[in-house]
């Protein structure tokens, strides 16, 4: 059996119900992204290159890199799991030999935390987590959280002192 032609209104209909659901999935994912967030970094700030390193809270690995060349720091991760209490940092020596240490912020973490958790591998092959707030979001990820620099600096001629 044949099925009559669809109509221009059931068309309209079914069009303005993917609409819909199209801003629902995109009103709901930028919302998510003005909560709480936290991002991690690992910086090497030995001498030699470390490989293998790795940032974990329970079974939950949050930070992974394969190698990180001497004195530098590896890319800004979005952190996955809530503000961790305590992590464990691993990374591999040049000479091969595996360290690894658990780690506790150098201040407390409040639940709404918004900014960065930076580990940071010393020459002593020791460790240590700074905490650095971030309560105006500018580590956000998103575009729109980050104000521009010429916002709320008006350069009106004859208002601008300069």
């Amino acid at each position: 059996m044949k099925k009559p032609p669809l109509s221009a209104r059931s068309v309209a209909r079914c069009s303005s119900r993917i609409l819909r659901f199209a801003f629902c999935v995109f009103f709901c994912s930028s919302c998510a992204s003005v909560g709480p967030a936290c991002y991690v970094a690992v910086s090497n700030i030995t001498d030699s290159p470390v490989s293998a390193v790795s940032v974990a809270a329970g079974d939950v690995t949050f930070y992974d890199a394969r190698a990180l060349p001497a004195r530098q720091a590896g890319a800004y991760r979005r952190c996955v799991i809530a503000t961790p209490k305590t992590s464990v940092l691993t990374w591999t020596t040049a000479d091969g030999q595996t360290r690894r240490q658990t780690l506790k912020a150098d201040k407390p973490i409040p639940p709404d935390f918004r900014g960065r958790l930076f580990f940071q591998i010393e020459g002593t092959n020791t460790a240590r987590c700074l905490v650095v707030p971030d309560p105006d979001g500018a580590s956000c990820d998103m575009p729109w959280t980050r104000p521009e620099k010429w916002e709320g600096f008006p350069a009106i001629p004859g208002l601008t002192r300069e």
